[in-house]
């Protein structure tokens, strides 16, 4: 779960360091889950990249601190909640994303594009 003004690292490799959530576009009014956008401005990059700082796009929460229970009875949980920064719709902005990615995003498309790139 994460709220307006949190801090998060990202999850793929485009030189940015810190972000920091704006808006979280869901149902509710202060905080998100697993597989909703959000849209963030950049905080700290790698020295001479060409995503500056305090530019704001789009990403995707796709990694939480809450442990997430499935029917079956397996469990997913990580030590760092992470966005995936996106270009165009679901298309990522890095290389490669890092670390495991939790599948339950709800969106077909979105667990197909990251297929694609791991």
């Amino acid at each position: 779960m994460i709220l307006k003004e949190s801090k998060l690292v990202p999850a793929d490799r485009c030189g940015v360091w810190l972000v920091k959530i704006i808006h979280v576009y869901s149902k509710f009014l202060y905080w998100g889950k697993i597989g909703h956008f959000c849209k963030i401005s950049v905080r700290k990059t790698l020295p001479y990249n060409r995503i500056r700082k305090k530019r704001k796009c789009k990403s995707l929460y796709i990694r939480s601190i809450k442990g997430f229970l499935k029917r079956d009875g397996s469990n997913f949980s990580c030590y760092s909640n992470s966005v995936l920064l996106l270009k165009k719709r679901l298309t990522p902005l890095g290389s490669r994303v890092l670390g495991p990615i939790n599948f339950s995003i709800k969106r077909k498309r979105a667990r197909n594009s990251f297929i694609k790139i791991l």
